[in-house]
């Protein structure tokens, strides 16, 4: 099945290899590490195939997804990447779920086209050299998707949680085309804002957390810088 066609629906299924980011390993055995260290459900997206990108994050409560920006178009008009998701660390059932979580992954085109597939296994229980349940703590899934000029939504989250609604800064990207580039400067210049908005909170001082919760103040929107290939 050809990626491109107008009727793709499951962003796991297509033709053509992944080649995946070099990072992939290391984000893998990092957010096992994170799952393992009590943190919730989230999802890092890493394009491949030397596909040039920049990618960031923001903090907790913000409200703010991830973005990416892509920096030229694929030759083959299809864009892939690796998809990297970890069980939820802040229940106690966390090793029951890296028994037998399965995850979904959605993709919005600019076009308003979706293509989603639910009920995705672990990869010990795809590749069926390990026992069913064998826990895994950081899952990858090689995902593919045409690309178009625009913003597009890729999320992720484990089966049976509250999805993007539950960690939208960690389980939702927008991902912009590279004639459609998300502006990190206006975010920064609105991060700066906030803080001078709020000189009660000590920002980048360790009285940081305790003076926001005081105040009920929002976090800092800055941006951070995640990963690229440029």
């Amino acid at each position: 099945m050809s990626v491109a066609s107008v009727n793709q629906t499951d962003p796991t299924q297509f033709s053509g290899k992944v080649v995946r980011h070099p990072e992939t390993q290391n984000v893998i055995a990092t957010l096992a590490a994170r799952a393992r260290k009590g943190q919730a459900a989230a999802v890092q997206f890493l394009l491949g195939n030397d596909l040039k990108f920049q990618s960031w994050g923001h903090s907790y409560h913000t409200g703010e997804a991830r973005r990416i920006n892509i920096g030229q178009a694929p030759k083959d008009g299809v864009v892939r990447g690796t998809a990297v998701l970890h069980p939820s660390g802040h229940s106690d059932a966390v090793a029951e779920f890296a028994r037998s979580n399965t995850y979904t992954v959605r993709v919005e085109l600019p076009d308003g086209r979706v293509l989603e597939r639910s009920g995705i296994p672990r990869n010990v229980v795809s590749d069926g050299k390990l026992p069913a349940d064998t826990p895994e703590y950081s899952t990858a899934i090689d995902i593919a998707y045409p690309y178009q000029s625009g913003v597009t939504k890729v999320a992720a989250w484990p089966d049976g949680s509250a999805g993007v609604a539950g960690y939208v800064e960690g389980r939702l990207y927008y991902v912009h085309s590279h004639d459609a580039p998300w502006d990190v400067d206006a975010q920064q210049r609105k991060s700066e804002a906030h803080r001078l908005a709020h000189p009660q909170v000590r920002w980048g001082t360790p009285h940081e957390r305790s003076d926001r919760k005081k105040h009920g103040v929002s976090p800092d929107p800055r941006a951070y810088r995640h990963y690229s290939n440029d």
